[in-house]
């Protein structure tokens, strides 16, 4: 598997660093979420996606961190984000726009739909949901983590004035409120955001 960590260690891998790993796994992710939302379909991009989300996010912090690469890892995780939120809402991968977009209803010549226009879609279940949620709370916190070993002074180092001021590079890139918002639509989405848990098919009350 591409998202095995393994592969990472093995002397001949070529997912030795972050880069190459985000790199890598992108290229499944995309072909994980263009699989159509329908029917058994539905289910099996469901199934797969939760798999390389557990086992990418586990992935991740095993690396080494460094400056250069938190913007590609910001620009996946947010595609991972929108991927789920394609997911959940039941839409298909616009592998252009890199975001979810409604499926087309097909039509006949006299403007009628055709018998099969409309698919049976299968929602995403309250234990999938339930597994997704527990994922990505474990991930953000491994990720914070992660992200203060950025802080600290190299072992052996004895003279840190040549060290760059990496809390304030991090501030210049937006990086700690970019790492606050970490999955935030697909949260949003399930009704993790504000305190309240929503079940699927219930609407926020707006007042």
């Amino acid at each position: 598997s591409a998202v095995d960590s393994a592969h990472r260690n093995h002397s001949s891998s070529d997912l030795q660093t972050l880069d190459l790993y985000l790199k890598k796994t992108h290229t499944l992710l995309a072909l994980i979420l263009q699989i159509p939302p329908i029917a058994q379909q539905a289910s099996l991009r469901t199934a797969l996606l939760l798999r390389f989300t557990s086992e990418t996010l586990a992935s991740i912090p095993h690396y080494q961190p460094t400056l250069s690469v938190i913007p590609q890892l910001l620009n996946w995780l947010d595609e991972l984000d929108k991927g789920w939120l394609a997911v959940l809402r039941l839409q298909a991968w616009d592998t252009s726009l890199h975001e979810g977009i409604d499926a087309q209803i097909e039509r006949l010549p006299d403007d009628t739909l055709m018998d099969d226009a409309i698919p049976n879609r299968v929602a995403v279940s309250q234990t999938d949901r339930a597994r997704l949620r527990s994922i990505l709370m474990s991930a953000s916190s491994a990720l914070e983590e992660w992200l203060d070993a950025l802080n600290a002074v190299p072992t052996g180092s004895e003279n840190t004035r040549d060290q760059p001021d990496v809390e304030q590079v991090l501030d210049r890139m937006n990086v700690s409120q970019s790492f606050n918002d970490l999955f935030s639509g697909t949260l949003g989405e399930m009704g993790e955001l504000g305190g309240e848990v929503l079940n699927a098919g219930e609407e926020v009350e707006m007042t």
